[in-house]
């Protein structure tokens, strides 16, 4: 025990029971008084201090960016299918606008010289006729000359069925000119597997030629030019 509390506990020994137990209650007051205030100013302390902040959450895998994401979904367009040979690469008569997006041979366009040249042919074989429409006729027309080979497609079906080399022929019945139609190619144009072949007409020391082009479509061959 500390000498000053000892002697105040000595004087209030003497001083009397009375104020023996005054100066003991003080006393206890005191400490309690004491103890009640360590504990208002702790709990106000925790309530007046900074928060920690709370920890993260447990890291998430880091989603792939935009661009990552559009890379790995994104496909490659298929690479559209090309004609069979380049126009730059075919024989005569070459399209101008060859293309897969043609629906139909009809639809192949020529330059006018090759488009005249089918006219010129045509001339050639005139001939004058009082019981024909508009007073002519043209022995140039094959299928006229022929008649196995009248109807639709069946001209172009039997040039469509032979070999590079080969012809259909026939002498003019009033001309007296002599036709042929040779198969010069079978280079494909476009979508279509095609042949291309030479008009020619002879007579006396007169020639002329053109040239032609049938393109297979729809399980039949049809004229392009």
């Amino acid at each position: 025990m500390k000498p000053i509390v000892a002697a105040l506990l000595v004087s209030t020994a003497l001083a009397g029971p009375a104020s023996a137990q005054d100066f003991l209650g003080a006393l206890a007051r005191g400490a309690a008084q004491s103890a009640a205030q360590g504990l208002a100013n702790r709990d106000v302390g925790a309530i007046t201090a900074p928060r920690r902040p709370a920890a993260p959450p447990a890291s998430a895998a880091t989603p792939a960016s935009a661009a990552t994401r559009a890379a790995a979904t994104s496909q490659t367009p298929a690479t559209p299918a090309t004609p069979s040979a380049a126009a730059n690469d075919l024989p005569a008569p070459r399209p101008l606008n060859a293309s897969l997006a043609l629906r139909d041979p009809s639809e192949l366009r020529f330059t006018q010289s090759e488009e005249d040249g089918q006219k010129a042919f045509n001339e050639f074989g005139r001939y004058s006729c009082n019981d024909c429409e508009g007073g002519h006729g043209f022995d140039s027309w094959v299928r006229h000359e022929i008649p196995s080979l009248w109807g639709q497609y069946v001209l172009e079906n039997r040039l469509g069925g032979m070999a590079i080399g080969q012809a259909i022929t026939w002498t003019g019945s009033h001309t007296r000119s002599r036709y042929a139609i040779t198969v010069v190619g079978d280079h494909g144009v476009g979508p279509w597997p095609c042949k291309q072949l030479k008009w020619t007409g002879d007579r006396d020391q007169l020639h002329v030629e053109r040239m032609g082009l049938i393109c297979k479509a729809n399980d039949v061959w049809q004229t392009a030019l």
